[in-house]
């Protein structure tokens, strides 16, 4: 269904906050600070030990849901995140936000005015690696068939999707398998066999911030949780495509990755 008018459309901003309390005032200003205003803003705290919730609580005007359990499987720690953030939601369109990274100030708008001309689902914006204020690098997306059945993807926060998209696909995205295999991966995966395609914005509006405690500095490329977890998208790919009813793909990719990881031990 396609988006009539962006005139005072609200939106949605899921933030899901693990103990990332440095840069809380950021990643939340970045919506306040937004030339568009009819946003509604939600953190879900997934029971934080550092002081994130006397930061959040000093914030007003946005929704806050304090989670009482915390697994140590970060993967389904943000799927339940978001799943109980829903109930709250009264956008049409939901953004997705990690509490460490932040929006440009145009974000929101680019992101309304591109949905409006499209029939998608779901869309992603473009990254800028930011290891600080100097230093930040745009991300370019590869599309190679050869090597990945899947093309690159924009990571989570640079995720935006319609409400009642998120509620059709969230029982099959949510399934408790493949641990590391996180949000972003599988509803990215989703809308690319449902469609066909990436609804690319060819738009750098997301700081995607770099440091040595994020969740993906455990998987340096090559390394053992680096090929447990492409072992692991490739078995959520297989299981997208059942679900979809669409034809699995085998590439040189699949092949090299099952074959190391069965040598090693390492599914």
């Amino acid at each position: 269904m396609r988006i009539t008018s962006i005139k005072n459309k609200k939106v949605s901003v899921i933030i899901a906050n693990y103990n990332k309390s440095i840069y809380l005032d950021e990643c939340i200003k970045s919506i306040q600070n937004q030339n568009y205003s009819n946003i509604q803003t939600i953190v879900v705290d997934n029971k934080s030990t550092d002081n994130s919730l006397e930061i959040l609580r000093k914030y007003k005007k946005i929704i806050l849901i304090e989670n009482k359990t915390h697994s140590n499987v970060g993967a389904y720690d943000q799927l339940n995140a978001y799943k109980l953030a829903l109930p709250y939601v009264n956008g049409e369109i939901i953004f997705f936000l990690d509490s460490d990274d932040f929006f440009k100030k145009n974000k929101i708008i680019k992101v309304l005015n591109f949905l409006n001309n499209s029939t998608f689902q779901v869309c992603a914006d473009l990254p800028i690696f930011y290891f600080n204020s100097n230093n930040q690098k745009k991300k370019k997306l590869l599309k190679n068939f050869f090597f990945s059945p899947w093309p690159s993807f924009s990571p989570h926060s640079c995720i935006s999707i319609k409400k009642e998209y998120l509620i059709k696909i969230l029982k099959t995205i949510s399934i408790k398998k493949f641990p590391k295999v996180w949000m972003d991966f599988r509803i990215l995966t989703h809308a690319y066999l449902q469609f066909g395609t990436n609804n690319i914005l060819e738009k750098y509006l997301t700081l995607y911030r770099q440091n040595q405690f994020q969740s993906t500095s455990n998987y340096k490329f090559l390394s053992s949780n680096w090929l447990k977890r492409r072992f692991q998208a490739h078995a959520y790919f297989n299981y997208a495509c059942k679900k979809l009813n669409k034809k699995r793909i085998y590439t040189l990719d699949f092949f090299v990755t099952y074959f190391v990881c069965k040598l090693f031990k390492l599914d």
